[in-house]
This record gives structure tokens, C-alpha cells and sequence, in this order.
């Protein structure tokens, strides 16, 4: 069931140059959300449209949910801003989610800039509730001040494989490359990305290259966040558009018909 309402503001914190997590407290979310999915909200200042913020937690028992966003345009200036035990306009969980496929063993988690928040709460649920399933997770960044969520999710992955765009930390290069040297010589059952389009697109060729299943959690503008806006179509193969916001934001990644670059 969605929540329509309010959180509190529980904390602000800093991941890198360009990227916070923000948490807040909300039990009828955190009861309720599924890595994957996303909510709505009310960033203040002088916005009036909700942003749509990718769950990178959620805490049943605490009654917190918790996402990372870049501060960027107005919406996310204004949402730094904010303080604590401030209340802020919400909506959600919204959105469908990850799913582990029936007997993978081997999954590996692809993601960049605010994608790794989605790939967070993936590992911590996946490892809780799917133990056997070695995770492998792959993170890229331009640089290595800009780059989040290294320390969090190994506390899930059995290996974090690391590339900047500049070489100032990891692999000089594309994580996508990084994931296909993996494949040379490791075999996955799955793949579940999140992050820039470009990284998708790649990640679901090589996916696809190697028949591995993949979901892709996409990113984009929503106005409404439940598909009454229509503003934020893909298009499936053999299905048509659809609206990200309402029938994803997890696609098969084999299924979308990514625009060429």
C-alpha cells in the first residue's frame, strides 16, 4: 500500500564531493519497500514538482528508509538544505522491484552515481534472505572523489570491483569493461544494474552477449511517480511503450529498446 504523507528528517550524510545520503523516518514505508522500487518528494525551496528517489534502504524495525541522491539542480539544492526533524512530503513505496532468478547462485550488482543506492538495498536484502547467492558487485565513477558506496556494499559483496574514468582510483577505464574481463573467465547467473543509460545499455549487451539474465532499473524525469502524467515512457520490445514509473522501473534488460547513442 502507498504511503501519501510526510517523514521526519533523520540525518544528512556526506558519501562524497557529490553525492549524500539522506534518511528519513517513515514506518509505513519501511514496512512495506522492496529494493528496487522508489518514492516521491517534496525537495521545498522553490520546486514544486516531487523528485523520484531510488530506496537505497529501508529498516522495518526502525521505521527508517534511507536514499542517495547528487546534488545537482534546484530540486536537490533545496533538499540539502533541509533539517534535521524537518518533515518532508513523501509518496510511495513505489514502482515494482528486483527479483533474484529461481536457482541463481552467482549475481553481480553494476551500477554508478545515484544507481548505487537501488544496488545497496538489493546486497543487504539479497544476502538476509538468499545467502547462497555469491554477490559481485561492480562500481564505476569518474574519479575517485566522486565515487560512493565502495565500503557499503562490501559489507554485502563477496568482491567489489572498482574503475574511475580517470584512473585516480581502481581501474583506469569503464566498469563495464572491468565486468567483461570478469566474464572471461567467471560465469554469472544474473545481472541487475542500475546508473547512467549508457552503463545500462553496455551492461545488457555484454548480458546478452554471455546469456545472462539482466534487469536494468531506469532512470528518469517523473512529474507524477504512478503514470498519470505520461511522462516518462520506454518502449519493450514486442509490448510498446510503457510507462517507467508505473510498470518499472526493473525492466528486462533484454526486452528495452535502448535509444542509440
Amino acid at each position: 500500500m502507498k504511503h501519501y504523507g510526510t517523514a521526519k528528517i533523520i540525518s544528512q550524510k556526506q558519501l562524497s564531493s557529490a553525492y549524500f545520503l539522506l534518511t528519513l523516518e517513515c514506518p509505513e514505508i519501511a514496512c512495506t519497500a522492496s529494493p528496487g522500487q522508489f518514492v516521491m518528494i517534496s525537495c521545498g525551496g522553490q520546486t514544486y514538482l516531487k523528485r523520484p528517489m531510488g530506496l537505497s534502504g529501508a529498516n522495518a524495525k526502525h521505521g527508517t528508509i534511507s536514499f542517495i541522491y547528487q546534488k545537482s539542480g534546484t530540486g536537490t539544492h533545496a533538499l540539502h538544505e533541509r533539517k534535521e526533524d524537518e518533515d518532508i512530503e513523501i509518496i510511495g513505496p513505489l514502482g515494482n522491484c528486483f527479483e533474484l532468478e529461481s536457482g541463481a547462485k552467482s549475481v553481480a550488482l553494476v551500477g554508478g552515481g545515484t544507481g548505487i543506492g537501488p544496488l545497496l538495498f538489493c546486497a543487504e536484502r539479497m544476502s538476509a534472505e538468499h545467502p547462497e547467492a555469491a554477490l559481485s558487485a561492480f562500481i564505476g565513477a569518474r574519479s575517485k572523489k566522486i565515487l560512493c558506496g565502495e565500503e557499503e556494499i562490501g559489507h554485502f559483496a563477496r568482491t567489489v570491483y572498482v574503475a574511475t574514468d580517470d584512473g585516480s582510483y581502481g581501474e583506469k577505464g569503464l566498469i563495464t569493461d572491468a565486468l567483461s574481463r570478469f566474464l572471461k573467465e567467471n560465469a554469472l547467473d544474473q545481472i541487475i544494474t542500475c546508473g547512467p543509460t549508457v552503463m545500462m545499455q553496455k551492461v545488457a549487451e555484454i548480458s546478452a552477449h554471455y546469456h545472462i539474465s539482466c534487469q536494468a532499473s531506469l532512470e528518469e524525469h517523473m512529474a507524477c511517480g504512478f503514470g498519470a502524467c505520461l511522462g516518462c515512457p520506454c518502449t519493450v520490445k514486442d509490448e510498446g511503450y510503457k510507462m517507467i514509473c508505473l510498470d518499472g522501473p526493473v525492466f528486462d534488460a533484454a526486452k528495452i529498446v535502448w535509444q542509440k547513442e
